[in-house]
């Protein structure tokens, strides 16, 4: 099995919007996920919608799966050591614990998360309090 994530930030919204799919080998769908979040910017949405979905695989005992993700500077910091902004060593832990590699897609091949992603609507506030 294997996996497409995506993360988005809407400064307007001040939220960030997160995703992922879980295919199995004949590119069959086996779950979909996507929830809204308070990440800070893109990136670090990313970040999260991965996390989620590694704690979900290592709560089932998933193992050794294959992540794909569009954000470059973020795959590359896992794999590569690249310097970025945010602090990824959780993300680490978790992908080791779950034996799961993270791998880098264009854009244009995640566009299963991402239209996931961008189906999530707009946050709708009630006397002052965020309602899913």
């Amino acid at each position: 099995m294997y996996a497409f994530v995506d993360g988005g930030f809407s400064g307007i919204e001040r939220s960030s919007k997160h995703s992922y799919i879980i295919m199995n080998e004949n590119r069959k769908i086996v779950r979909k996920r996507k929830f809204r979040g308070f990440e800070k910017d893109s990136m670090c949405a990313e970040l999260r919608s991965i996390e989620k979905l590694l704690q979900d695989l290592i709560h089932e005992d998933v193992q050794g799966m294959v992540i794909y993700s569009d954000c470059k500077p973020l795959i590359n910091a896992i794999n590569n050591g690249d310097k970025i902004s945010i602090n990824c060593d959780y993300l680490k832990f978790l992908l080791k614990k779950s034996g799961t590699t993270l791998q880098w897609i264009p854009r244009g091949k995640n566009r299963n998360a991402d239209k996931l992603v961008h189906s999530i609507g707009k946050p709708k506030i009630k006397s002052g309090l965020l309602i899913k």
